[in-house]
């Protein structure tokens, strides 16, 4: 049971710790958006906001890294197995309780692929149709894997040179990336909920027994002390019972004299 209980909060922490890693990026990336936006405006330092930009896409590198439970990182891999298998209690109410798996396939929350950038998704490339309906591609972070979604993509950035139509085509693509670490984060809650139970489930189980076992071996030491309890009056009894004969002995010995 222990064992299997430590299974359990293993996959649960792993799946915590992409969850604060999900949530964190998350709010990075929609802090990129808004630097995008005020681009936008006339008259602002194209410059100095790609600066600042580079400094969050760093900050992302960072949490994705940083997502690391027990020498396993659910959302920056160089291509180790994506397919998690996590311990979970199965409980038929026409049988007994049961230890089953749930397969997750860490690819659908991975921000980042370091073998192949269309798996990620601050990696992959996302469509930005601009109002004027011109079409780009662009990626967020370049991780150097190879091959890239699409060779025409171009990573999210800008200067002095930039044109307004790249930068609302940038603006329209993080718009689409922005939906992709929340849904992501729905499927992890969705995929290991099971395993947080079980991890309540297995301890409660655990409990559960260790009361009955304890209530039981009290129940025995106290069957046991009444039966010895019963022994040493029944061996009174006969003690009083012998002394009783042998004062009836001698009575009657000394009324014969």
């Amino acid at each position: 049971m222990s064992s299997t209980e430590d299974a359990a909060g293993r996959a649960a922490a792993a799946s915590d710790v992409a969850t604060l890693g999900l949530q964190a990026a998350t709010d990075i990336v929609a802090e990129i958006q808004s630097k995008l936006i005020h681009a936008r405006f006339p008259g602002v330092d194209r410059d100095v906001i790609d600066a600042e930009i580079a400094v969050l896409k760093q900050q992302l590198l960072d949490v994705a890294q940083a997502a690391s439970f027990d020498g396993e990182n659910w959302l920056d891999t160089g291509g180790s197995s994506l397919v998690k298998s996590l311990v979970a209690p199965s409980r038929d109410p026409r049988g007994p309780a049961a230890i089953s798996t749930i397969q997750f396939d860490t690819g659908q929350i991975l921000l980042i692929s370091r073998q192949d950038s269309a798996l990620g998704l601050l990696t992959r490339s996302y469509p930005g149709v601009t109002m004027n309906g011109c079409s780009f591609l662009y990626y967020l972070l370049d991780t150097s894997a190879r091959p890239r979604a699409s060779p025409e993509a171009r990573e999210i950035g800008m200067s002095s040179l930039t044109e307004d139509d790249e930068l609302d085509g940038m603006i329209a693509a993080i718009g689409v990336l922005l939906a992709e670490p929340v849904e992501a984060g729905e499927k992890l809650r969705a995929a290991t909920g099971a395993t947080v139970a079980g991890g309540d489930y297995f301890s409660g189980l655990r409990d559960m027994l260790q009361t009955s076992i304890g209530r039981r071996i009290e129940a025995d030491l106290q069957q046991e002390e009444a039966k010895s309890e019963a022994e040493k009056a029944q061996q009174k009894l006969e003690l009083s019972g012998l002394n009783i004969a042998n004062d009836q002995s001698r009575t009657l010995r000394s009324l014969c004299r």
